[in-house]
């Protein structure tokens, strides 16, 4: 989506100016300010992946449209299974992963069809064209009606969904399921007995039921066995004809089918004035009959309607947990559709009654504890998991539990980044220490912490025994004996080891409050072993062979995608500590000099020109720097640093499409926005928030300890306001951090902004 071409100084000016009138908003109906397109569009590096469809906050369901091009079909246009410049659908399918940079997921599909022909049995030519001005979303709804005048709309609960096609005149009412359909192809070489199962499809025609299951295979979640997804459907009214085909070969009058490449269709009875199918499913990884059973026990007796309200009021009960006020319609927009977006993943597992299939691949059932995965750790430890522990930590409870129990069904260790049944082993670091220490020390205690502890510890300190399936720290050894992830051994020296000290700081914090203080010291020690990989020479973190050395300098830039580096430059890797802000500073030559390196980061950040391609200096597309604008608060300075909160708020989140600047990654950057826009930024691991200037005048968050109140005063357009001060409880706050114990309790958090222009001048304008 194009931007304008004046400068983002003559837009705040103007609007400074001319403040727009702040709109109603209605405590009761955050839900209207959702729009679940924003994040679905943007290309290379700057598509957000995520998804339109149907969902409940953490569910397990989430029904969305999977689209097409004409031409070439790029998979990592559409991780989230959807992309907006799309215009061609070949069906809706149950299950999705939000704001990923792999495809995976995509499983059961559904798609209604005029009449029936075996160009249906395959994605890519089974497509129906569409307008997005004849498509419609919101929390737990979505709805589209094809140019061939097919109307669908969905409602999902937490495991369960309803379908409802209305088919017009001269239309032979048709309803095709996919087994075979997911977004990443599976490539069943790696698959070989006993992994790979056969889909199972299964008509009653007499009673409208349809049972079956698929496998996914998917680029994450499928890296040891997959898993398998079982689903129950109930059409309304029972079909009139109906086949299934398997491996492509389709048999009129057929009620089973088990293989591969497989699928089955209904056919109903045209009505006069149009014919409509209800299609009521349940979906579980444990049974067919815990498909049904989760239908039985979460909707049974709703209609589309029904459900469409239960899960309304689960969104409006999860979204009013923070309550904003005083902003315009276009920050309203963003901030809660940024909320609402932090809250598609983690994903349940587990069935209405508890059961759920485990990472050892067996059958639990634990009733009172439900089992969640698909958890981004490497992106989402940074802000979603703190935001988890901040306004819902009752859900950061049950992620925490299940943490435990992952590690304890797949040989020890902490998963890295958790997706369906099994450790994905993506990207590196041992966030998961992070963000079992972030739960713990801000008072949600009620997990199995001795088990956690045990399982953090053993990989933190030893290389992953055989016998687990997760975790693992890559080049502990070098890391423990040297100092440093020896480069010439291991990709990614630098980020390894930055990652690896922000995981020891963690756990010293953490065990420091177990009261483990041998533990304590050793991590702290550890902790500040990426000071080893500063290069006094070029100013850099740079990585170090085994035996010392560094690459030689002509060989060096700052710039380039660089082994050393995992997804971004020396620059991006410079302030990878902000756990350790003041040793950072200290290897610079003290706070002056790192601020004015920060100055120098951002300044060159606002010269950049917007490319397709990852950006080179502030990337907020990616996680390693995110928090770069909040090192000027934990050093001191938040007043100098607001500017650029400021700035990356407003170019890097909009209302269109492309309206977040890269992978949201499971709602990393959704989280930053709120959290950002709040004024407190957590940093993770530690009780320490960064504050930052607001973007409402009035908000207040549910915590565990009452409720925080967040004020703002200051003349002009308030989120643009120069930087004056805070209080907490009418006390002036010294420097630019609270705890969490400070604002999770019935604390009055004010923030003083002063009157005029913004501090900021930038050719970057803000996404429309």
């Amino acid at each position: 989506m194009a931007r304008p071409a004046t400068s983002w100084l003559t837009l705040v000016c103007l609007a400074a100016a001319c403040e727009p009138e702040p709109p109603e908003i209605d405590f009761e109906e955050p839900t209207q300010w959702v729009d679940t397109f924003i994040a679905t569009g943007g290309k290379g590096f700057g598509q957000g992946s995520s998804y339109p469809g149907a969902a409940a906050p953490f569910g397990l369901v989430a029904i969305s449209p999977d689209t097409r091009t004409d031409g070439a079909h790029v998979s990592g246009f559409h991780n989230g299974g959807y992309w907006y410049e799309d215009h061609l659908i070949t069906g809706f399918s149950h299950i999705h992963l939000q704001g990923t940079g792999a495809p995976d997921y995509g499983n059961v599909l559904f798609y209604p069809a005029d009449g029936f022909e075996q160009i249906l049995t395959d994605s890519e030519t089974r497509v129906a064209s569409f307008s997005h001005d004849n498509e419609s979303s919101s929390p737990g709804y979505y709805a589209v009606t094809f140019d061939n005048g097919i109307q669908t709309e969905i409602a999902a609960g937490q495991r369960v969904g309803v379908h409802r096609y209305h088919f017009p005149d001269g239309v032979e009412p048709t309803m095709v399921i996919d087994l075979e359909h997911q977004l990443e192809p599976k490539d069943w070489d790696e698959y070989s007995e006993p992994y790979r199962v056969d889909a199972e499809i299964h008509i009653d025609p007499d009673t409208g039921m349809v049972t079956g299951l698929t496998q996914n295979a998917g680029a994450l979640a499928g890296r040891y066995y997959g898993f398998l997804v079982h689903f129950w459907a109930q059409v309304d009214p029972p079909p009139s004809s109906w086949g299934t085909w398997a491996d492509a070969a389709p048999e009129a009058d057929s009620t089973d089918a088990v293989g591969q490449d497989l699928g089955g269709w209904l056919g109903f009875e045209p009505q006069s004035g149009g014919t409509t199918v209800t299609v009521r499913v349940g979906i579980s990884y444990v049974s067919d009959e815990n498909a049904q059973a989760n239908w039985v026990a979460e909707a049974d007796g709703l209609d589309l309607e029904g459900l469409r309200a239960q899960t309304e009021d689960e969104w409006r009960d999860m979204l009013g947990r923070i309550r904003v006020t005083d902003g315009t319609a276009r920050e309203l927009t963003i901030f809660y559709s940024s909320l609402y977006r932090s809250m598609l993943m983690p994903s349940l597992r587990s069935d209405a009654d508890g059961s759920y299939i485990g990472f050892d691949a067996q059958v639990h059932v634990e009733p009172d504890e439900p089992f969640y995965s698909d958890m981004s750790f490497w992106d989402t430890y940074r802000t979603v998991h703190p935001l988890v522990d901040l306004a819902y930590p009752d859900y950061a409870r049950h992620f925490a539990s299940s943490l435990v129990r992952m590690a304890q069904q797949s040989g020890g260790c902490l998963p890295r980044w958790p997706c369906g049944h099994g450790d994905s082993g993506s990207m590196i670091g041992d966030p998961a220490d992070i963000v079992l220490t972030d739960t713990w020390i801000k008072g949600i205690t009620d997990f199995d912490v001795d088990s956690a502890w045990t399982a953090a510890k053993l990989c933190a300190d030893n290389p992953r025994p055989d016998t687990a399936l997760s975790g693992g720290r890559s080049g502990i050894d070098s890391y423990l004996g040297l100092g440093w992830v020896a480069a010439d051994e291991h990709s990614g020296g630098v980020a390894r080891t930055m990652e690896y000290t922000w995981a020891d700081h963690a756990m010293a914090t953490w065990a420091a409050s177990l009261g483990y203080d041998d533990d304590a010291a050793r991590y702290g020690d550890r902790s500040r072993y990426y000071l080893n990989l500063w290069d006094p020479e070029t100013r850099f973190f740079r990585a170090r062979d085994r035996d010392g050395a560094m690459e030689p300098l002509e060989d060096f830039s700052e710039l380039a995608w660089q082994d050393e580096y995992t997804e971004g430059n020396a620059w991006q890797y410079l302030w990878l500590a902000p756990q350790d802000a003041d040793r950072l500073a200290d290897r610079f030559g003290g706070h002056d000099a790192i601020l004015e390196r920060l100055d120098e980061f951002f300044a060159l950040s606002t010269e950049e020109e917007e490319t397709i391609w990852p950006e080179l200096y502030y990337w907020h597309g990616n996680e390693p720097d995110i928090h770069a604008p909040y090192l000027y608060a934990l050093l001191d300075q938040p007043g100098r640093g607001a500017p650029w909160v400021q700035w990356v708020r407003e170019t890097r989140y909009g209302t269109g499409a492309d309206g977040v600047d890269g992978n949201d990654d499971g709602g990393t950057l959704s989280a930053w926005y709120v959290l950002s826009a709040l004024g407190v930024y957590p940093i993770a691991g530690t009780t320490t928030y960064a504050l930052g200037p607001p973007v409402f005048r009035h908000a207040q968050v549910d915590t565990m300890g009452g409720v925080l109140n967040i004020d703002a005063s200051g003349a002009g357009w308030i989120s643009r306001g120069t930087w004056l001060g805070a209080t907490l409880d009418g006390e002036a706050i010294e420097g630019g951090t609270l705890t969490h114990a400070q604002l999770a309790t019935d604390a009055s958090l004010h923030f003083q902004l002063g009157p005029g222009a913004p501090l900021v001048d930038s050719e970057r304008d803000p996404r429309p």
